[in-house]
């Protein structure tokens, strides 16, 4: 059976799904075959792709060695699931060397750097009081972006200095926080009014969920504002764990 990529794509990230793969798995996945088939620009039968295509994608990537080494398993994970189904006759992906990745350190935030940080958050707008809960609740607990984005109300327990996680592997954890980030999360949600056990901590004007770019986003800006260089989640979890 000759099917076309798209078809192919579509049942796999289907499979994803019924798998119980993070939403952020899948959505990395979503991406890198999307990036595969406008390079491609036609939607030829997955059985036709050859690894002379694949090389090629890759080459034409100017991205990081980490982002390229996305690229390569997303496209191995396709090629895997499509030879176990019986869509193509060999694993096209895996006769090519494994990209490696960069291989960076991560300064934690100095002592100034988070004063600069908690000065630029502080104040009574809703605004500030959620980029600083936010900002003492990830050097309390490092959490990953996607998984402080994933807390409800009812995740949290404040009395307790607590919350529940949802971490990777769709794993549940729970991680500790002082009495004052605590309270600092208290006066965000407080400033929110009347909220439900299902709705989610980090929001946007609009009441939607933030998502993990627009955190990062939120951050960035927030450290230009404060003189404070390469603000992103990844640094908080460095600091946490240093």
């Amino acid at each position: 059976m000759d099917l076309p990529l798209s078809s192919a794509v579509e049942g796999w990230l289907l499979t994803c799904s019924a798998r119980s793969f993070s939403p952020n798995t899948i959505d990395g996945y979503s991406r890198t075959l999307k990036k595969f088939a406008v390079f491609l620009e036609t939607d030829p039968p997955i059985r036709s792709i050859t690894t002379k295509h694949i090389e090629a994608f890759l080459i034409s990537c100017q991205v990081s060695r980490t982002s390229k080494l996305d690229y390569y398993v997303g496209l191995s994970s396709l090629w895997t699931w499509a030879l176990n189904e019986g869509l193509v006759d060999s694993h096209q992906v895996r006769a090519l060397a494994r990209p490696k990745a960069d291989i960076r350190q991560v300064e934690p935030f100095t002592e100034n750097d988070i004063k600069h940080l908690a000065h630029e958050a502080s104040g009574p707008s809703p605004y500030n009081l959620k980029m600083r809960s936010t900002l003492m609740l990830l050097l309390d607990t490092g959490l990953r972006a996607s998984e402080i984005c994933n807390l409800t109300i009812a995740d949290l327990h404040l009395k307790d200095g607590y919350a529940i996680v949802m971490g990777k592997g769709s794993k549940e954890r729970r991680v500790e926080f002082g009495p004052r980030t605590g309270q600092a999360i208290w006066k965000y949600l407080a400033s929110r009014g009347t909220l439900q056990p299902t709705d989610h901590f980090l929001i946007s004007r609009t009441g939607r969920r933030l998502d993990r770019d627009e955190l990062a986003h939120r951050l960035q800006s927030l450290g230009k504002r404060a003189g404070v260089a390469n603000v992103h989640p990844h640094r908080f979890r460095h600091t946490f764990r240093s």
